[in-house]
């Protein structure tokens, strides 16, 4: 089951390092440790396979190359794009990436010697290895300490779930502290990009909102009858008119068709990038499994 309540000493004892004194450890210690140990030993998900290896590199604040395993992504945060499409086509990072990259490699210096454990599926459907990432020799849970510093927001994705309780917890604490981004990036994730002007040519602009007010009201079994994605979306706005960044909210199960998950991706690439993590394999092409795309 996902723990969803963690005690204070141990959350400490999974995301600090171990410390290197001789002295004998505290009762708080002892019994944070055994309590650990009870749910590690009767865990449904433990799965798990758990391998030594080396950092290549830090790619980002949520992906490092591994020597023998290669491209890993920490398993249950998420942190803000540096090197998403969008960023490699001129657009800004989003708010507090750099930090979070920069706090990555803080951590995890090329060479460093780690721990890598999977969860109940070890690689997600593009081939990626999952991974929880330790740091030897003081076993610093890395996964953990970037969400609690406020440099990676907690998103579990099922079945690996192992340690989703102790993610959101850390991440309340970062929220209420106001640490790393949750202080930095209050208001939105980036700061918002302005659509690009429209010519005289293009016809009237009509927004969203009165468009969708204007159309008559379809009947719920009407409108599945049809695949085709509305013609109109509401989208979030900010003040004057600037399209709001939608965070990392999605993900493919919220859409019943490929066109859908197309267009609300076509919607904020330009914009975000891929904010929500629908083209894991960063092809252009997101939710593949999703029926309605035609393959060429």
């Amino acid at each position: 089951a996902e723990h969803a309540s963690w005690p204070t000493a141990m959350r400490r004892h999974l995301v600090r390092p171990r410390a290197s004194s001789a002295s004998a450890p505290s009762l708080e210690d002892r019994v944070a440790c055994v309590i650990a140990a009870c749910i590690i030993a009767f865990s449904p998900h433990l799965a798990a396979i758990a391998t030594t290896d080396f950092v290549d590199r830090v790619v980002d604040g949520d992906t490092i190359i591994a020597r023998s395993l290669g491209r890993a992504r920490l398993i249950g945060i998420n942190t803000p794009e540096t090197v998403a499409p969008a960023q490699q086509q001129g657009a800004p990072p989003q708010c507090f990436g750099p930090e979070a990259s920069r706090r990555l490699k803080e951590l995890l210096p090329a060479g460093t010697r780690v721990r890598l454990e999977t969860d109940v599926a070890p690689t997600d459907k593009y081939g990626r290895s999952l991974v929880y990432v330790y740091r030897e020799p003081d076993y610093l849970f890395i996964n953990g300490a970037l969400v609690e510093g406020g440099f990676a927001r907690a998103k579990s994705y099922k079945p690996n779930v192992q340690y989703a309780g102790l993610f959101d917890s850390l991440q309340k604490d970062a929220e209420q502290g106001h640490r790393g981004l949750w202080g930095a990036c209050a208001n939105e994730d980036k700061p918002a990009v302005k659509r690009p002007a429209m010519r005289a040519t293009d016809g009237p602009v009509v927004s969203a909102t009165m468009a969708n007010a204007a159309r008559p009201a379809v009947s719920k079994s009407a409108a599945m009858l049809t695949e085709a994605p509305p013609a109109v979306t509401t989208e979030p706005s900010m003040p004057g008119g600037k399209l709001a960044n939608p965070g990392d909210t999605k993900n493919c199960a919220d859409f019943k068709t490929y066109a859908e998950a197309k267009s609300w991706y076509d919607t904020y690439f330009p914009f975000y990038g891929d904010v929500a993590k629908l083209d894991g394999n960063r092809d252009g092409i997101p939710c593949e499994s999703l029926p309605g795309r035609q393959v060429s």
